[in-house]
C-alpha cells in the first residue's frame, strides 16, 4: 500500500525520533555505569558525598539504638533505601540488605584505595611516633555506581566516617544507597539535561522533516 507523501514524512519522523530516544537511553546507562567518574556525573557525587556527611554526622551524635530510625528516615526523604556498612561489608546501620557480588567487589577495591604515609598508621599508644595523618577528604571520583540485575537495582556507594563510640575517633564506612530508579528519585542523577536534549532533538528532527 502507498502511502501520501504526508504520512511518509510523519513515519520517518517517528522512525527517527525513536532511534534518537534509544541513543539517549543507552548513554544513560552509559552515563550510571561510568558514575562520577564522569564529568556530567561529578555534580552528581558531589550530592551524594553531601548526603553521606549529613548522614554520618548525625549518626555519630546519636545513640546507635537510633541509628536504623534515622537511616530509615533518610530513605523516606530521598525515596532511596541507605545502609550503612563497615569496608568489609558487614552491616552497621539500615536494613538488612545482602549485598550482590558487584557491590562487595567496589567495596574490596576501595579497601586499599587510601593509603597512610611511610610511618604512619602504627601503634597509637607509642608517644614516640607522630599522630597518624588525617585521611584525605573523599572525592566524587570516590563513590561507585553499580546496576544488578535479577532484579534490575541501582546502587551508590558513598565513603563516609563515623563515631561508633563517644570520644573514640571516627572510622571508616560506606553509605550505600539503593533504588529501583537509574535516576535514584534525582539522588544518582539529575534527568532533567537528558529531558532538554530529547525536547531538542526532536524539535530539530520535526523541523528538519517538515521544512524537507
Amino acid at each position: 500500500m502507498r502511502l501520501p507523501v504526508f504520512a511518509r514524512i510523519l513515519v520517518w519522523f517517528f522512525v527517527s525520533l525513536s532511534i534518537i530516544l534509544g541513543l539517549l537511553i543507552v548513554a544513560f546507562n552509559l552515563q550510571f555505569r561510568l558514575g562520577p567518574r564522569s564529568p556530567l556525573l561529578k555534580e552528581a557525587g558531589n550530592r551524594l558525598l553531601n548526603v553521606g556527611e549529613s548522614l554520618t554526622r548525625e549518626l555519630s551524635h546519636a545513640p546507635s539504638s537510633t541509628w536504623d530510625a534515622v537511616m530509615k528516615r533518610y530513605s523516606g526523604y530521598y525515596k532511596v533505601d541507605f545502609l550503612m556498612v563497615s569496608r568489609d561489608g558487614t552491616r552497621l546501620a539500615g536494613p538488612n540488605v545482602e549485598l550482590p557480588p558487584e557491590v562487595r567487589i567496589e567495596l574490596d577495591a576501595g579497601r586499599t584505595a587510601p593509603r597512610l604515609p611511610p610511618g604512619q598508621g602504627r601503634n597509637p599508644l607509642d608517644r614516640d611516633l607522630p599522630p597518624p595523618a588525617a585521611s584525605p577528604p573523599p572525592r566524587p571520583e570516590d563513590v561507585f555506581t553499580v546496576r544488578t540485575k535479577h532484579p534490575t537495582l541501582y546502587w551508590a556507594g558513598v565513603p563516609c566516617s563515623v563515631v561508633m563510640q563517644p570520644g573514640r575517633p571516627a572510622i571508616p564506612v560506606v553509605l550505600i544507597a539503593r533504588s529501583d530508579s537509574v535516576t535514584g528519585n534525582g539522588l544518582f542523577m539529575d534527568p532533567m539535561p537528558w529531558v532538554v536534549i530529547a525536547i531538542v532533538f526532536a524539535l530539530l528532527s520535526g523541523f528538519l522533516w517538515f521544512a524537507a
